[in-house]
Formats: C-alpha cells, sequence, structure tokens
C-alpha cells in the first residue's frame, strides 16, 4: 500500500502542544510572579528611605555630621542594608514577623537600636503595596492596619525588647516587657516561655 505523500500527512509539520492553562491559572502565576518581582524594588526602596532618613540633619539625632559616643552614620547604613530584604517579606498576616526579622537583622549587624521606627513604619506600607491593585496605597494601608492581629503585635513587642529603645516607659495595662505568654505564643511552643528567653530568636520560619 503506498504512503501518502508528505504534503498530503496532516500529523507531518506539526508541534505537540500542551493545552493552556485556564484563565484562573494564568492570572495566579501573573500575580505571584509580579509579587516576587516587587521583593527586590520593596527592599531597595526600604533601605534606600533609611539611608535617607538618618542622611536629613536633625538636632539631637544622629547624622553624617554628628555621631554619639556609641552610634554612628555608619551603624544607620549597615543596618539599613539588611533592614530593607527584611521589610520586604512584610504581607498581610505577616507584618510584626516582617517587623522582628527586620531589627534581628539590623542587630547582628549593629549592636545599638537603629531602625526600630522605621521597621514599625514600614512593614504595613510594604504589606499593603502586595495587596490587589485597585485602591490608593493609604487605603490598603489602612487595610492592613485594621487587619493586624495578636501575632503581629506579639512579634513587634519581641522586636521592641530586642532594639531595647532608649526612653522606654512602662504601662499597667500591656506593656511590653510583663507579657509573660508572648514569646511562647510567637514562636508556637507547647508551654509558656520564660522571660529569661524573650531575647533569643525564635527558630527561623
Amino acid at each position: 500500500m503506498a504512503r501518502p505523500a508528505a504534503h498530503d500527512d496532516p500529523r507531518r509539520g506539526r508541534r505537540h502542544r500542551r493545552p493552556s492553562p485556564r484563565p484562573a491559572a494564568r492570572r495566579r502565576r501573573r500575580r505571584a510572579s509580579g509579587m516576587n518581582r516587587a521583593g527586590p524594588a520593596l527592599a531597595l526602596a526600604a533601605t534606600l528611605a533609611c539611608v535617607l532618613e538618618a542622611g536629613a540633619e536633625k538636632v539631637g539625632n544622629v547624622t553624617p555630621t554628628h555621631a554619639f559616643p556609641d552610634m554612628r552614620f555608619s551603624d544607620f547604613v549597615g543596618s539599613a542594608a539588611v533592614l530593607g530584604p527584611a521589610i520586604a517579606q512584610a504581607r498581610p498576616g505577616r507584618v510584626g514577623w516582617a517587623i522582628f526579622k527586620a531589627v534581628a537583622a539590623a542587630r547582628r549587624v549593629v549592636p545599638t537600636n537603629t531602625h526600630l521606627g522605621v521597621a514599625l513604619l514600614l512593614a504595613p506600607i510594604a504589606a499593603a503595596w502586595r495587596v490587589r491593585r485597585g485602591q490608593t496605597l493609604r487605603t490598603r494601608v489602612a487595610r492592613v492596619l485594621a487587619g493586624l492581629g495578636r501575632d503581629d503585635a506579639r512579634w513587634a513587642y519581641r522586636a521592641i525588647r530586642l532594639a531595647r529603645p532608649g526612653g522606654l516607659g512602662e504601662s499597667a495595662a500591656a506593656d511590653v516587657r510583663s507579657t509573660r505568654w508572648a514569646a511562647a505564643s510567637v514562636c508556637s511552643t507547647p508551654s509558656p516561655t520564660p522571660i529569661s528567653k524573650w531575647s533569643r530568636p525564635c527558630p527561623t520560619r
């Protein structure tokens, strides 16, 4: 039996193509890719914000032309370099965790508190940047702040204890130093963690 000519073979010249993903799957893939691409941009923006804030001349603060006995402008620059990537990990539900990661990263570089306030400020903004578009950044930040929970507070408390900011007072309720069970809940340990272990970092998630 004669074989069909090459130009008559309907299979010739065709490549096997996989079925295209469904529209919902494509949207999820694009959204995840966009969030991953946002990470380096958020890290760079956070680092630059820290450096610019520290570089501004302010009376009574460390600046490029004024240093303290235990703190210099280079300390702020060095800690800003590691704080940015930690802040970039912030997202709704993990704002407090990102604050702690940022402070912990900075403390590994410098022995003093340099950017606790900036971490508290930037983490909700970075998380809001990852929220679905369609609203202003101000509105998204408000949504992130309204959605903060107990775990966010516990992580933030832990960051404050680790940073040891100067001039920290005391409060009769919800004092940073007196929340005995905060570390246990944050670290998901089966039993309460003593106060003496609060300064130890939890296992990396």
